[in-house]
């Protein structure tokens, strides 16, 4: 796509691949999200999945959004997706249509995959305009009965290949999973879950695991195949009893399925197959920005 003027803005797309868009981008995602854009792309982990779409002002990034393609995985089809994230506009430009004219944008060059994207309350109002729907997310909760594992804590940083790896495992226990985008998972390892990254040795499955009492928050377990209650007391402490499961875990017949409540509201805009239609389903908070 070639830069597009709009107003007094000019839109590029992946302007990450010059050094200069690269270092406006990085400000903005900084500025606004306190994000490391320049270390995600310099570390590799940004490549052709993720498309950067950014309106400039002469040398100033204003406003951006990615577009991550990907695949989910659902009853033994694969999805074509999109997930929109990221979606950003520095202060002094707000309210000026910057936000609205990236999404038309976007929208336009994936229109036939299914789209979804997470939004605050701040922005729900939004997103219908473009064809978007409210999608509620529903979690397991599943009894533990804890036979801790060896656990060893993953670095990100060091051990990049270790997590592309088993990210290419996928995760045997899931309903619906993410596919063909180690990109943003990987961004995720780096920017919110770089501590609660744990591989459980014996098995060689990785668990995205934080400890809440009595109670841990399982985010994704990713690698091979062993019966989820063995994985789960693997990861679990000695005082763990139960644990909450933040993907859509195919759980045991009776297993609570509570609808999630979080600070951000799911949004899709079906092309076709929509999942969230027929089954309660959640994504991993790993697997979307």
């Amino acid at each position: 796509m070639d830069e597009i003027r709009y107003r007094e803005f000019a839109l590029r797309a992946d302007c990450q691949r010059d050094p200069e868009g690269l270092a406006a981008l990085d400000r903005l995602g900084w500025d606004t999200f306190r994000l490391k854009l320049r270390a995600w792309y310099e570390t590799g982990c940004w490549q052709e999945g993720t498309r950067a779409l950014t309106l400039f002002r002469e040398r100033e990034a204003v406003s951006s959004l990615f577009a991550s393609s990907m695949e989910l995985s659902w009853q033994g089809r694969q999805i074509p997706a999109v997930q929109i994230g990221g979606v950003m506009t520095a202060p002094p430009f707000r309210g000026q249509g910057c936000s609205r004219r990236l999404m038309e944008q976007v929208l336009a060059l994936y229109p036939k995959r299914f789209v979804f994207l997470y939004a605050n309350d701040t922005v729900r109002e939004f997103y219908p305009r473009f064809g978007f729907e409210e999608c509620p997310e529903y979690e397991r909760q599943m009894p533990v009965a804890p036979k801790p594992g060896t656990l060893r804590r993953i670095d990100p940083r060091q051990e990049r290949a270790l997590l592309e790896e088993l990210y290419r495992a996928g995760n045997p226990w899931a309903a619906l999973s993410f596919r063909e985008n180690p990109e943003v998972f990987l961004f995720n390892c780096f920017h919110g879950w770089a501590e609660d990254l744990w591989l459980w040795e014996e098995a060689g499955v990785l668990g995205a695991v934080r400890w809440e009492g009595p109670r841990m928050y399982c985010g994704e377990l990713l690698g091979a195949s062993v019966p989820l209650g063995d994985a789960l007391a693997a990861f679990a402490r000695p005082e763990t009893r139960a644990a909450r499961l933040g993907f859509a875990a195919a759980a045991p017949a009776g297993a609570p399925v509570l609808r999630q409540e979080k600070d951000t509201t799911l949004f899709i805009r079906p092309a076709g197959v929509n999942p969230f239609a027929s089954d309660k389903l959640c994504l991993s908070p790993l697997g979307w920005t």
